[in-house]
């Protein structure tokens, strides 16, 4: 394929970017066996059941607290390095 041109077909089949494929694919996978996406899209219910005063206010409240431990999290991979932790983990 010519620079800057490059379908899913051609992804698939290159053999220089099958590991890299193979990586993307597992993490995705592991992120979605992991189950947290469950956990935000029921966390209202969730809270509404453990009899929380005010369900909605604890889904946004774990809405910013997920997005400000992502921005720690995403300087501390920079930092870390993010080959190194998902080998670690």
């Amino acid at each position: 394929p010519s620079k800057g041109s490059f379908s899913t077909a051609d992804l698939f089949n290159s053999k220089d970017l099958r590991k890299q494929l193979i990586v993307g694919i597992a993490v995705q996978l592991m992120m979605q066996f992991s189950g947290i996406d469950a956990v935000f899209y029921y966390s209202t219910t969730i809270f509404y059941q453990a009899q929380v005063d005010d369900p909605e206010l604890a889904t946004t409240l774990l809405g910013i607290v997920n997005v400000l431990i992502t921005i720690l999290a995403v300087r501390f991979m920079d930092s870390a390095g993010r080959k190194r932790l998902l080998i670690i983990s």
